[in-house]
């Protein structure tokens, strides 16, 4: 981890994520900060902080496109998923970390925005609230 130049670019509660995700249904988001890094590096980490408990699954893809369904143009890249329980709050009270420890994820901007595009799934038996009542932010640490 030291040695290799990382960067956070982090989504903003109010302006991401903030649709009501039904069970088994994801929100889409193209999160820019990326112009100066290139097209290519590594997701070292994700760390969510949530109003809510939920089983979430952080997606990403290479362009603005998403899930297209055909397997010519989709450019999935991976997910990492996290469990309810992984959701911890000090002391019984405030939001909900999450926190994937480290990671060695190949990202590639294949459209060259300038932005991670990432899809938020919720993996859960509920549906995530909208707005203030379901904010979260989701911060990727990014490095080379």
């Amino acid at each position: 981890m030291f040695g290799t130049k990382a960067t956070w670019i982090r989504t903003v509660k109010g302006s991401h994520f903030t649709t009501a995700i039904a069970a088994g249904a994801k929100e889409d988001e193209n999160i820019t900060g990326l112009s100066s890094r290139g097209p290519e590096f590594k997701i070292a980490r994700i760390i969510i902080v949530s109003t809510e408990q939920k089983a979430w699954e952080v997606q990403f893809y290479g362009s603005d496109l998403f899930a297209t369904g055909d397997a010519d143009t989709e450019k999935y890249l991976g997910s990492k998923i996290f469990a309810e329980g992984d959701g911890q709050r000090v002391g019984g009270a405030g939001l909900y970390k999450y926190d994937s420890g480290n990671l060695n994820m190949y990202y590639k901007d294949f459209d060259a925005s300038g932005e991670l595009h990432i899809s938020l799934a919720n993996r859960s038996a509920t549906a995530k609230t909208v707005d203030a009542g379901g904010y979260l932010t989701v911060l990727v640490e990014v490095q080379g």
